[in-house]
């Protein structure tokens, strides 16, 4: 039984892999620019098969969310370091210019 879902999966994704090439083939043909998309779903006559594969799509998909807000937290806390260094940073630059520009005069006034 098993082997027969197998091979009836074999057979759907090379319908599948035959569509794409034929609407690749139109495409190409028509130069169109717009992009499509299509998304065919795989049924199984197998219940346990079809419990797994809906779980792993859900698990997709939960994991994609959970990716996204990682690197939104992620982005976020880099922008307030960078923010931060950077102000700390302009202080620096701020502090230094004032060093400079008193030892400047020092040495204008020495010198006269």
């Amino acid at each position: 039984m098993r082997r027969n879902i197998h091979q009836r999966f074999k057979q759907f994704k090379k319908a599948k892999q035959e569509y794409q090439k034929q609407e690749n083939q139109q495409q190409s043909d028509s130069k169109q620019t717009e992009e499509r998309y299509s998304y065919t779903e795989y049924q199984s006559s197998d219940d346990i098969l079809n419990k797994w594969m809906n779980n792993a799509k859900k698990q997709a998909v939960d994991l994609a969310k959970q990716t996204i807000e990682d690197l939104k937290g992620m982005v976020s806390v880099g922008v307030k370091a960078a923010a931060k260094e950077a102000g700390n940073q302009f202080v620096a630059q701020i502090v230094i210019s004032i060093i400079f520009i008193i030892i400047f005069a020092l040495a204008k006034s020495c010198n006269n």
